[in-house]
């Protein structure tokens, strides 16, 4: 049988995967064509109309008829609408002076910084519930500057207490679904101050007082993080983990229906760095975070390394010790010397001989690390997979935590079909209880069941439910299966997976990219030849910032190492694997914000191809072929993603941007920077999550020295 994909000749596979992705390339480059020039490679998503000097404000929204939007007669989705809807920038000039009265933050402040408290949300763990249910005391953890982290505010997160006034909606996503602060908003001394930031300010800054200075790099923060988990050891389980179907797994399982109190689980987290990577002031301080929050904060919960790759597959990284640390030396600040692992493609020839050469490389196979650290670590549930330009402008801890916690009481019935929509609540109303039954209900039957939104127990279940394996492929051992046969709502009322830990957490939507013009729809290889036209079932998502689970990387890398050697590229490669196998997977709607007022018509007819037309009947309007966010219009396709880049969250947006340079202290469109914070106060965001942010850095006068 010969394998699906690869030709005979390497050098013909390497060829065809270079002009597959210089396609790809120049697809996604060539959406800046759209924009009008700022100047400096900039793009403007403001339009002629707006004076980009800031003195003059966008079009009103209020004239704006939302309910009158109809999709053009002219309608071509490789062109924008979009750039027609008015823009919000103003309500984006968000301040620490201009913020509405709400509750105390989640967490009781243990001090106070003007207006700003301490902002640490980790749970209550001397709280009788929180001992009810896991083993063991945390125990404190030196910080940097050589305090217990609970007893040092030179240490801590500030937060104001309040939201900001007029900020917009979420126009994908929600942060209360998920869990996030919508009352607190974070400026960047109160936010970045605990780790540098500020440090040189030689006069006192409004609502901040500045932390004790330190030498950085006399900071081992690899000797910090196995400090506190030796303090911590009690409380965690340092066994191998186990796929379901080995020995031994029955003894740990990944539901939490086990005899408490019980182990906490462990996570990896995993900044993917490389030789040559650029640590500017503002991702150096990043990264502390990331430490002091995720790691020392907790007692160990998480645990942090630098997964940094070295290009130069001649250097003898593996066999000559004095080469493996000059690299380290040479690419990497010193204070995180310790905790960084080195890597390189060379490894992947004896690892994954069934992978052909042509495929082994970063861009095609950027999980073959994560799965060889996790066969070299395999004493942790969870691994993140970091991507170095991502930021989040909240509390790191509160973002991962509340990430995990709201996958893991997500009912696996209806889940896929959940996961390929974008979750919109200008169109869905309530989550758990609308948009779970809307999504359910196009499954259940062609129609509305008495003209409700429910579900009719005696209809046959579309959707799907348990292992979806390519055709002709038997079962694994290792499945997952469903308690029913079929997910009627007779036999299954939502209840399977409620309180199963979630395999894989994505940040985009799950959607099936066969029907799509998404640029890498063909990555799949050494998969039987009778599979063609389709291909084995199998799901994409952009932006590779995910969650997997210990056995789904397992199962990833029994996949690789098979006979077949099946193998499938990085926005694809776990979300398919999880499909095939029943692994649980989860796409969490986190709040994504817009720079324009989009009628929710619109974000339904371009994000979801108008699905919401058909059950709820709101609207009539031209539905598209597809489901979700897949089909041949989808978003995710060549020549459509342009609908993102007046976003917070895609792999080319500006709005994040925009306001990560103004939560910085750079001025920018007339709001934030010096002048406008000496008027309005001090910029400030609420959580939320921004991508692509790079190469950042702060103003000179705002960083000072990153060591000192």
């Amino acid at each position: 049988m010969r394998s699906m994909g690869v030709p005979r000749k390497g050098i013909y596979t390497g060829l065809i995967i270079f002009l597959f992705l210089l396609t790809a390339l120049y697809w996604r480059k060539s959406h800046s064509t759209l924009l009008p020039s700022l100047g400096d490679g900039k793009q403007s998503l403001l339009g002629d109309g707006y004076n980009r000097m800031g003195d003059a404000r966008p079009d009103k929204v209020e004239d704006f008829e939302e309910d009158e939007w109809v999709v053009p007669p002219d309608y071509d989705p490789v062109n924008p609408v979009w750039d027609k809807f008015p823009t919000i920038e103003e309500q984006y000039a968000t301040s620490i002076r201009n913020l509405t009265v709400s509750a105390k933050l989640n967490a009781p402040p243990t001090g106070s910084n003007a207006s700003a408290e301490q902002y640490a949300p980790y749970p209550d763990y001397e709280s009788i519930a929180y001992k009810a249910k896991y083993a063991g005391s945390r125990v404190a953890c030196l910080g940097p500057r050589g305090f217990l982290l609970n007893e040092s505010a030179d240490d801590a997160v500030f937060a104001y207490n309040g939201a900001p006034r007029g900020f917009p909606e979420s126009a994908l996503g929600s942060p209360s679904v998920i869990g996030l602060d919508s009352n607190v908003c974070l400026d960047r001394y109160n936010r970045y101050g605990a780790y540098g930031l500020g440090a040189g300010a030689q006069r006192p800054i409004e609502g901040w007082s500045k932390p004790k200075r330190i030498n950085w790099n006399h900071v081992d923060w690899a000797e910090l993080q196995n400090h506190c988990v030796h303090l911590n050891r009690h409380r965690f389980d340092f066994s191998t983990r186990l796929l379901p179907g080995e020995e031994g797994y029955g003894e740990r399982s990944n539901s939490s229906n086990e005899s408490s109190p019980i182990k906490k689980q462990r996570t990896a987290v995993l900044l993917r760095t490389y030789d040559g990577f650029r640590y500017t002031s503002n991702t150096i301080r990043t990264i502390r975070a990331i430490i002091s929050e995720l790691s020392l904060g907790s007692g160990g919960e998480y645990e942090v390394f630098l997964l940094t790759q070295v290009k130069d597959n001649q250097i003898p990284i593996f066999t000559e010790p004095e080469a493996y640390e000059q690299v380290l030396q040479q690419s990497i600040p010193q204070e995180f010397w310790n905790m960084t692992i080195l890597w390189n493609e060379d490894l992947w020839a004896e690892v994954y001989p069934n992978i052909p050469p042509d495929l082994r490389w970063i861009h095609v196979s950027q999980w073959l690390p994560v799965q060889w650290f996790s066969l070299s670590h395999p004493n942790f549930d969870y691994y993140w997979n970091w991507e170095m330009d991502v930021r989040f402008t909240g509390h790191h801890y509160q973002l991962t935590e509340q990430l995990g916690n709201w996958a893991k009481q997500q009912p696996r019935k209806g889940m896929w079909e959940r996961n390929s929509r974008f979750y919109i609540p200008s169109v869905h109303g309530d989550y758990p209880t609308n948009f779970t039954q809307f999504v359910q209900n196009k499954y259940a039957s062609d129609s509305l069941v008495d003209g409700k939104l429910g579900i009719d127990d005696t209809l046959a279940d579309s959707s799907i439910w348990g292992p979806n394996p390519p055709s002709g492929q038997p079962l694994s051992p290792y499945d997952i299966h469903p308690p029913s046969n079929a997910p009627t709502a007779g036999y299954e009322n939502f209840t399977w997976g409620v309180g199963e830990e979630a395999d894989l957490i994505t940040l985009l939507p799950m959607f099936n990219p066969e029907p799509t013009h998404y640029a890498l729809k063909y990555s799949y290889w050494n998969y039987p030849e009778e599979l063609k036209p389709e291909g084995p079932p199998r799901r994409a998502t952009i932006i590779t910032f995910y969650r997997v689970s210990h056995r789904l990387l397992s199962m990833m890398h029994r996949e690789n190492t098979g006979e077949l050697g099946h193998h499938m590229g990085s926005e694809v490669w776990p979300q398919s694997t999880a499909l095939h196998h029943g692994f649980k997977a989860v796409y969490a709607p986190h709040p994504m914000y817009m720079d324009r007022h989009w009628p929710a018509k619109a974000l339904d007819y371009i994000f979801n191809n108008g699905d919401a037309d058909d059950v709820l009947g709101r609207y009539k309007y031209l539905a598209r072929e597809g489901e979700g966010s897949g089909g041949t219009e989808s978003v995710f396709g060549l020549g459509r993603e342009h609908n993102f880049l007046p976003s917070t969250w895609y792999y080319r947006t500006e709005l994040a941007e925009r306001l990560y340079r103004r939560f910085l202290g750079w001025e920018i469109f007339g709001i934030g920077g010096k002048r406008w914070e000496k008027t309005h106060g001090r910029y400030c965001l609420p959580p939320m999550l921004l991508h692509p942010i790079k190469d950042m850095e702060e103003p000179e006068d705002e960083k000072g020295s990153i060591v000192h």
